[in-house]
């Protein structure tokens, strides 16, 4: 009975230990970077993620129009992402609780420079305007000599070996 309640405190130690460094293996940084872009008719103030990585992009505009004392908010923004043959099209929305902030989402599949065109268009109004992220890669390698890895190796013994141990005299 001792060997069989060590074995489930060992099993339960290398669970902990590996999800707690699966809680914490993100480290994104939540910062954000600001672009301002002055054209003939708008100025575009583009706020995206610090050192955006490949995945979910965020990109949050505020328009503000020139020689217009008010904001207004019935801007149509659409933005297309392109990088070589790649192209994406969407359109960045507002909602009532921040009618000011449009904001739009891509999944992109690419690390490296990619090239945002935005169209502005309201009442009888409409500018293009672009501007280019740089998208880093993903760290998706993994060292084999990690302790993660060893981590995986004890659990992945424990596993197979435990019951062959604890069955001993119905398996041999």
């Amino acid at each position: 009975i001792k060997i069989n309640y060590l074995i489930n405190v060992a099993l339960s130690f290398c669970l902990f230990f590996s999800f707690y460094g699966i809680i914490y293996a993100d480290e994104s940084n939540p910062s954000s970077n600001y672009i301002n872009i002055s054209g003939n008719k708008y100025i575009l103030q583009i706020e995206h993620t610090e050192n955006p990585k490949v995945g979910y992009v965020d990109l949050n505009f505020q328009v503000t129009e020139k020689g217009v004392k008010t904001q207004k908010n019935n801007y149509k923004i659409s933005v297309i992402a392109e990088k070589g043959e790649e192209k994406y099209k969407t359109f960045a929305l507002n909602n009532s609780t921040n009618p000011d902030a449009y904001k739009c989402v891509f999944d992109l599949e690419k690390s490296g420079e990619w090239i945002f065109k935005t169209n502005i268009s309201s009442d009888n109004n409409e500018e293009n305007i672009e501007f280019s992220i740089y998208i880093e890669d993903r760290n998706r390698e993994t060292n084999p000599f990690s302790s993660s890895f060893y981590l995986f190796a004890a659990i992945f013994l424990i596993i197979f070996l435990a019951p062959l141990y604890i069955f001993r005299k119905v398996i041999f």
